[in-house]
C-alpha cells in the first residue's frame, strides 16, 4: 500500500476508536465498559506511534484541531486486515453480482471468519463474554462498512460522472431559448 493510503487507514483506525469512546456514554453499562476499555487499550502516545514507524502523518495534522488518538500497532494491523478484505471485495464486478447488498455481504463475511473474533479478543478485558465480543465486532464492522461503503459509492459516482455533462450544465443549455429554437423562433425537434 502507498504511504497516503496507510496514513488514511491509520487515521480511520483512530477515528473509529474515538467514535467508540464517544458513543460508549450512550450504551448499556456492560457494553459501555468494553468500548471504553478498547479505547484505552488500543491508543498509544504520539511518540510511541512514531517510534513504531506507524503512518501518523494524517493523524498528526488533525491533532492540532483537537485530534484523534494514535492507534496501537496491534489495533492498526487488525484494521488493516479488515481493509484488505474490503479492498479486494469492493469492485465493480462484485457490485454487479451482489448488487446493493455488497458492503453488507463483505461485513457479514468478515464477521463469520473464524479468526476475526479471536483477533479482537486481544483488545477486550479477560473473561469477556462471547456475546459482548460479538457485539463489539458487529459494532466496529458496522462503522467501518459504512465508511468504506460511502467511499466506494463516491468513487463510482466520480467515475460515472466524468463521462457525462453535469445536470446543472444540461439545465443551463435547456433554459437558453437559443439552444432549442431556430432563427425564426420556431421550436427545433
Amino acid at each position: 500500500m502507498s504511504p497516503p493510503i496507510c496514513e488514511t487507514i491509520y487515521y480511520i483506525a483512530g477515528w473509529i476508536l474515538n467514535t467508540m469512546n464517544k458513543l460508549s456514554e450512550r450504551r448499556a453499562a456492560g457494553f459501555s465498559q468494553i468500548l471504553t476499555y478498547v479505547f484505552n487499550t488500543c491508543r498509544i502516545s504520539g511518540d510511541l506511534a512514531k517510534n513504531n514507524n506507524l503512518p501518523t502523518g494524517k493523524t498528526d495534522r488533525v491533532i492540532a484541531f483537537g485530534g484523534l488518538p494514535y492507534p496501537s500497532v496491534q489495533y492498526y494491523e487488525f484494521i488493516l486486515r479488515i481493509e484488505d478484505v474490503f479492498a479486494r471485495s469492493l469492485t465493480y464486478e462484485h457490485l454487479v453480482v451482489y448488487g446493493q447488498s455488497l458492503v453488507d455481504e463483505i461485513r457479514i463475511t468478515i464477521l463469520n471468519f473464524p479468526s476475526t473474533e479471536r483477533l479482537i479478543t486481544e483488545f477486550v478485558p479477560p473473561n469477556t463474554s462471547t456475546k459482548l465480543i460479538s457485539k463489539l465486532l458487529e459494532y466496529l464492522l458496522a462503522i467501518y462498512a459504512r465508511i468504506r461503503g460511502k467511499d466506494f459509492a463516491m468513487k463510482l459516482l466520480n467515475k460515472r460522472n466524468s463521462l457525462k455533462v453535469p445536470v446543472r450544465q444540461k439545465l443551463a443549455v435547456l433554459s437558453s431559448k437559443e439552444s432549442y429554437t431556430d432563427e425564426k423562433n420556431h421550436l427545433i425537434r
